[in-house]
């Protein structure tokens, strides 16, 4: 039966349009029952003083859901739960692909194997590198696996999601360009012009007043990156040790904060602006430093020292 709930307006239709009618109706039909002796129950409830109660036998049928019947958005729950459930048995009998098979054919395009070398170059396209802490089981398994194999190099399927379903969260979010640079290449295509248009600047001189900085070549030039999603990126004479100075205060700072917390670092340093020159000294009344009045800043000599 068509369900559908009565409006003010149509029931007064109903009243209008078919309340005499059906009084007539129901009389003449009691009364042929009643000559007949065959009166039933069922008439009764919809003779009352000789008026037809409409809205007893009309709202009822209208408005009320049948039983067993099943709503529309009940009927779309359990279809869900239904699909779900027959989702994870048609994974779990192969025929649904994995998050591991779906990035083998990501990388393999149309191939039944992958060179580990192309996986690999895939792999620093989205800015992750092989040394990354978090892919250390993906690349240790990747050794394992590509020793057992008969040419050292090639990856089927099944050995693929062996090696990568440690870490296919990670992976998977980094092929799906989920990233906050999710086109890396192209990001790190404008570091390079920005390196070699630097490279060609060749003006000024080598910092003097520190032994160790005045020791360094004016030909070395390199800069590295790495973004919040761990992406790194380098160009350059990257490889070459150099003296790290003023910037090792605030990974300094940072360690210094990790270990011991905030408030007890801040006991000793700050963490505002001073505005005043980056070597100035603060010494209290007695020359001594005062430990109640801190140090502005971690960036400064003296409270890099402190941090240390």
């Amino acid at each position: 039966m068509l369900q559908f709930r009565c409006s003010p307006v149509l029931k007064e239709l109903f009243h209008v349009s078919f309340k005499r009618p059906l009084v007539h109706i129901a009389r003449r039909n009691a009364q042929a029952l009643s000559t007949h002796g065959r009166l039933i129950s069922k008439i009764n409830p919809l003779c009352t003083s000789g008026c037809f109660s409409h809205t007893s036998a009309w709202t009822r049928t209208l408005c009320t859901k049948p039983e067993g019947a099943i709503e529309p958005s009940d009927q779309l729950k359990k279809d869900g739960t239904v699909q779900e459930a027959a989702s994870d048995k048609r994974r779990k009998a192969g025929i649904m692909p994995s998050l591991e098979d779906l990035l083998f054919y990501t990388i393999a395009d149309g191939q039944e194997k992958i060179p580990a070398h192309k996986f690999i170059t895939a792999l620093k396209a989205t800015g992750l590198r092989t040394g990354d802490p978090r892919l250390k089981e993906c690349m240790e398994m990747l050794k394992e696996t590509l020793k057992s194999t008969s040419d050292g190099v090639m990856l089927d399927r099944h050995l693929f999601k062996k090696c990568v379903q440690s870490n296919i969260v990670l992976l998977t979010q980094a092929f799906r360009k989920k990233f906050v640079i999710p086109d890396f290449m192209a990001f790190t295509s404008h570091i390079d012009k920005l390196y070699e248009t630097g490279r060609n600047l060749s003006g000024g001189q080598v910092a003097d007043y520190i032994p160790q900085l005045a020791k360094f070549s004016p030909d070395l030039w390199g800069a590295a990156l790495c973004t919040v999603d761990g992406q790194r990126h380098t160009v350059g004479d990257t490889k070459v040790p150099f003296c790290l100075q003023s910037c090792v205060k605030p990974l300094k700072y940072a360690i210094a904060v990790h270990d011991h917390g905030t408030e007890y670092v801040h006991r000793f340093i700050g963490k505002e602006p001073s505005g005043l020159r980056f070597n100035k000294l603060f010494l209290n009344e007695d020359g001594e430093f005062c430990s109640t009045h801190p140090p502005i800043h971690p960036s400064t000599p003296r409270r890099g020292q402190f941090a240390s």
